[in-house]
């Protein structure tokens, strides 16, 4: 079922598609003049894609620009959008001090284990 709709705001103009489908995903959800729905959205692609990217109109996912990426944990964490929200440069950094860290550690837990063996011996 398709549900063609349009409001006015207080001063009686006529709303634009986004401001629209975000009054309506703010107060009514699941259920509106008797159907239950599953999404609320304008029949062109209104996502923003965080500023870093274009919305396809048939697939309603983001092509984010060079060194953008989807925020995977916001985008996968129930109806959530799809988004362009991570710079891949932060990415690869955080990941490879992440990476540092864990090596660190590990190292660290290394050198313990060769002076408590080294004691042992003595």
């Amino acid at each position: 079922v398709f549900l063609k709709f349009s409001g006015k705001n207080q001063n009686g103009d006529i709303l634009p598609g986004k401001p629209l489908v975000k009054q309506l995903r703010d107060t009514v959800y699941g259920e509106l003049l008797g159907y239950n729905f599953d999404v609320i959205d304008t029949s062109t692609c209104s996502n923003e894609c965080s500023g870093h990217g274009v919305c396809s109109d048939e697939t309603r996912l983001c092509t984010c620009d060079k060194f953008w990426m989807e925020n995977f944990f916001r985008a996968s964490a129930g109806r959530q959008f799809s988004n362009c929200d991570w710079s891949k440069i932060y990415f690869g950094i955080v990941v490879l001090m992440i990476l540092c860290g864990l090596f660190v550690v590990l190292y660290v837990v290394y050198y313990v284990m060769s002076l408590r063996n080294d004691q042992i011996k003595r």
